[in-house]
């Protein structure tokens, strides 16, 4: 059986971030994996376990879901990548209480680390994020040019074929900004896969319309004017956005907005 996985510290955020997966997970009949990395040595690893084992049961009476544990005593940025490897994982979900972070020593920047080392999607979610009772309906998919944009495309395909929702294809185009052939490539190897796929799409293109160095406001606020569920992100900058890209994509998954942000790394799972 495939698992969605869930790093899990107790918070309250990271009960959300159960909500999401056993969301998930009713629709693709995956369980959910918990884990928890002992870094506080001052509580006693047998009171750990056996509370991850009560809240597993939980988790599968109120989700519907089968739902495990694991628990580790190294490095978050090792131990949650590494679970993440193995093939019966299709996705982590993680929870972020936004620039503060979660108990588990989490900041924008550290989830921003910790997602670029995981091979599999990555849906970071706020503390306020709403649960998708009824599924997600529209996502929010912006192009880059980056080199393994196939990445993202097979994120949002995953999502697609798991609820139906619709892709927006979307971009900001400054004037007297050319599109790189990289760019150019993506755009259309996206639509292509999408339309592949049977996936309802569309394309996307706004000019300028929010001060600002980088690209994450105004998706984010497009997307809000929208009412879409999710956007999807590289986790990695672009050569020629590398300059503005970390704090983009940090203002990204702490948004204020409360929505999800699917994260697709360049790495792939051996």
């Amino acid at each position: 059986m495939n698992y969605i996985l869930v790093p899990y510290d107790f918070s309250a955020v990271a009960e959300k971030a159960v909500r999401f997966a056993g969301a998930v997970a009713r629709t693709s009949g995956d369980a959910i994996e918990l884990i928890h990395v002992h870094v506080n040595k001052t509580v006693p690893l047998a009171g750990v376990e056996d509370s991850l084992s009560v809240m597993c049961g939980k988790i599968s009476e109120s989700e519907g879901v089968v739902c495990n544990y694991l628990v580790t005593d190294g490095d978050i940025f090792t131990d949650i990548p590494r679970a993440a490897s193995a093939r019966a994982c299709r996705m982590a979900i993680i929870g972020t209480h936004g620039i503060k972070g979660f108990r588990q020593k989490m900041t924008g920047a550290d989830i921003l680390k910790l997602v670029r080392n995981i091979p599999v999607p990555v849906l970071v979610i706020q503390k306020e994020s709403i649960v998708p009772t009824q599924g997600f309906r529209k996502l929010v998919f912006p192009v880059g040019g980056h080199d393994r944009f196939d990445r993202q495309i097979h994120a949002a395909i995953m999502m697609a074929g798991l609820f139906n929702l619709e892709v927006l294809i979307y971009s900001i185009h400054k004037r007297g900004d050319d599109w790189t052939p990289a760019l150019k490539k993506n755009i259309a190897e996206a639509e292509n896969a999408f339309s592949a796929k049977g996936i309802s799409h569309r394309r996307i293109e706004e000019e300028p319309n929010v001060l600002s160095v980088g690209y994450a406001r105004q998706t984010l606020r497009y997307a809000g004017a929208h009412d879409c569920d999710l956007i999807s992100v590289m986790s990695v900058p672009t050569r020629e956005h590398y300059y503005f890209a970390q704090a983009d994509k940090e203002e990204m998954l702490t948004n204020e907005h409360r929505i999800p942000i699917l994260c697709s790394s360049d790495l792939e799972v051996h």
